[in-house]
């Protein structure tokens, strides 16, 4: 996956701050307020001191009395945009077709696609679908019963996506997919597509045992 796609994604999902980042910011945060008034107030002899000390650490005062105003809006935003979260769901790639018939095969790298986790499911983005399994596009998707769910369909969300559920039954069904079932699509693109929709799988039923 090339990083200007996921960077393509982030900017196109509009997201809340993540919980992790949000404990750190309240942590400096509070630190601040206990070693910020530390150092601007020990030693210093009258208020004119005061008043310098004050102004040089004046952008960090900003900084400590816009923040909680910051995680307000954030959280208010939250509330308003379905999706929590760009993450990248990585999968090795299976033997290709020419290792198959017994051909010396170029190593592959891993598959890696961007995923956008929301409040009711997850989306996998058409941007990075395609740039991993070109031959299976959104018409032969489509035959296969994979509809794509349009860009704003979910608030906060601005391209174009399929449902993750929806590929996971597709691509993990009890009969195999075979390369009949999808004309035109390549058999490595294929497995590499059913190899990746499990990792899929684990990873949401991962998420939801936590």
């Amino acid at each position: 996956m090339s990083s200007l796609i996921l960077e393509d994604v982030d900017r196109a999902v509009e997201t809340p701050i993540p919980r992790a980042r949000r404990r750190r910011f309240w942590l400096v945060w509070w630190l601040w307020g206990i070693f910020g008034t530390v150092f601007s107030m020990r030693g210093v002899p009258d208020g004119t001191w005061l008043a310098v000390a004050l102004l040089l650490t004046s952008p960090f005062w900003a900084l400590f009395a816009v923040w909680p105003i910051l995680w307000l809006r954030d959280r208010l935003r939250a509330k308003r945009f379905w999706a929590e979260s760009v993450s990248v769901v990585l999968a090795g790639s299976p033997s290709s077709s020419a290792e198959a018939q017994g051909e010396k095969a170029e190593p592959e790298e891993d598959i890696a696609l961007p995923v956008v986790v929301g409040q009711s499911g997850v989306l996998v983005p058409v941007v990075g679908w395609m740039s991993a399994f070109p031959t299976i596009d959104e018409a032969r998707l489509a035959a296969l019963g994979v509809k794509g769910v349009p860009a704003e369909t979910f608030a906060g969300v601005h391209l174009a996506s399929f449902n993750a559920e929806d590929l996971i039954e597709t691509f993990l069904a009890d009969n195999a997919l075979r390369a009949s079932d999808c004309p035109g699509a390549s058999v490595d693109d294929l497995l590499c597509a059913q190899r990746w929709c499990a990792s899929l799988k684990l990873a949401i039923d991962r998420s939801h045992a936590a």
